[in-house]
Order: structure tokens, then sequence, then C-alpha cells
């Protein structure tokens, strides 16, 4: 069984934007996303672990049957490059924002059925990167 998956509140809300807007990519993806929310933990960016799927975040898996992939999760098509992202609205990037290194994941496939992907790191993560800036007060 899959752990609740670790969403910002900028992955939360793209995701329950996703799911008001489109026109879903293949049968059951807004049920799949809908459960995902309904289970998530929701924290703020600076209190994210380094180790969670966020959108842009490059991370390596492990896909049933193959080799290790790395790929970086980005949202619009116009990012996406072949061989090196994977585009959120995919079954994989659904199946892989908000999870952890070390955790294994269910994946909708687009005929339905259910496959898993092992998460092995998530070697960039520019939600962490960009969050430890530190406020300066000055009286």
């Amino acid at each position: 069984m899959n752990q609740p998956a670790i969403l910002t509140s900028n992955d939360y809300t793209l995701l329950e934007t996703l799911i008001q807007c489109w026109s879903e990519p293949f049968p059951g993806a807004t049920s799949f996303v809908r459960a995902k929310l309904r289970t998530a933990a929701l924290i703020f960016p600076s209190d994210l672990p380094p180790n969670v799927v966020t959108l842009h975040s490059r991370v390596r898996f492990l896909p049933p049957g193959g080799g290790t992939e790395e790929r970086t999760l980005v949202r619009r098509p116009d990012e996406h490059i072949n061989g090196m992202t994977l585009l959120l609205e995919t079954p994989r990037g659904l199946a892989l924002i908000g999870a952890q290194a070390g955790q294994v994941v269910d994946v909708l496939q687009r005929d339905g059925r259910l496959d898993r992907l092992y998460v092995e790191a998530v070697p960039y993560q520019p939600v962490r990167r960009t969050s430890g800036a530190k406020l300066k007060i000055v009286c």
C-alpha cells in the first residue's frame, strides 16, 4: 500500500487546478489525483524533506522490468525534452509527485492496469534549494 503523498501548498494547488481544468489525460486520472489529494500531508516548503519529489525535481526511479531512469518532473509540454523530463500529467508523473526516495508508488496506466515504481533518489529538489533564504529584520 502506498504511503500518503507529501505535498507543498504549490503542488497541492497545482493538482487541484489540474483536475478542475483538464480534459482527463487518461481514464481514472481524476480519481487517482483526488485520492492522492485526500490523503496527502500538506507541508510548508521550508519543512519539506530533501528526498520528496516536487514539480521540477530530478527523480531517479526503477520501473517494472526495466533499468533505472532519471527524469525532471515538468508541468507544461513546452518544457518537455524527450528522455530528460517527465510530464506531470502522465501516469508516472502523477504517481511520482509527492513520493519519497525509498518508496514504492502505484502507477495507474492508461489501460487501467496498476504498475509500481520504486523511487531510488531525488538528486535535485528546487523547493528546498530556494526555501532556505532567511528574512533579515532591520530596525
